[in-house]
């Protein structure tokens, strides 16, 4: 049994299991925040957004079971492969072997875009399996209800950067916000490669701006997610 947790940064613990000789990834959610809601109540969030994910083209493991428990819902879902960061190197990833891996997720992204679809598009929420990527994180449900019930229970002084991060999972912001997120899997990355992540995009995007007004874009999504961990306000 492989421990992915690391890659989460909210109380989800991920595992990779055996069932009947089939693998599996086991994925325990818990909110770190007081939502009001039992268990069941919280499944229902979950519930519409898988849905939302699932009506899209994007590649997305199957949710083959879920157990809704006392103080989490356990789901069982479709063993997709290995997480890009344990597979590639930034250097692979942008230069090297995982350089269609990383236009593969480019796509991806813009899949959600095109269907309105709010996601989390850090590179660390995607896998890959024989050249197929997908996308695998679901939590927390990035749906607009599930943004208000959050900002509902949010203390005064909370409720602008709660909303500010809310924001940069919407369509309108979800490039910027994958550049941005490199800063987050190495805050030392280079310049080099950042720029030719954006090339990429710009290629496959057939985007308009410059590599400094959009890179400034996405250093102050990046600024901003990093001042509400530093406060320790969650989402979820």
């Amino acid at each position: 049994m492989v421990d992915s947790s690391k890659y989460s940064v909210i109380n989800t613990n991920i595992r990779y299991i055996e069932i009947d000789g089939i693998n599996y990834i086991e994925k325990d959610v818990r909110s770190n925040c007081k939502l009001g809601l039992t268990q069941g109540e919280l499944f229902k969030y979950f519930h519409e957004y898988i849905k939302e994910i699932t009506s899209t083209e994007i590649n997305f493991p199957k949710i083959h079971s879920y157990e809704i428990k006392y103080d989490h819902i356990s789901f069982i879902c479709a063993e997709e492969g290995t997480n890009i960061l344990e597979k590639y190197t930034l250097d692979e990833l942008v230069f090297g072997k995982g350089r269609k891996a990383l236009i593969n997720v480019i796509s991806e992204l813009e899949k959600a875009v095109t269907s309105n679809l709010n996601i989390d598009p850090h590179i660390k929420n995607f896998v890959i399996k024989n050249d197929l990527v997908s996308f695998v994180d679901f939590s927390p449900p990035y749906t607009e209800e599930f943004f208000q019930l959050r900002l509902s229970i949010a203390k005064k002084e909370e409720k602008e950067i709660i909303e500010d991060n809310f924001d940069y999972f919407r369509p309108k912001n979800i490039h910027h916000h994958f550049l941005g997120d490199f800063l987050n899997v190495d805050p030392l990355i280079s310049e080099k490669l950042l720029q030719e992540i954006f090339s990429l995009m710009k290629r496959e995007l057939n985007l308009e701006q410059s590599f400094n007004d959009f890179f400034s874009i996405s250093r102050k999504i990046r600024k901003t997610e990093d001042e509400r961990l530093r406060r320790n306000i969650f989402l979820f």
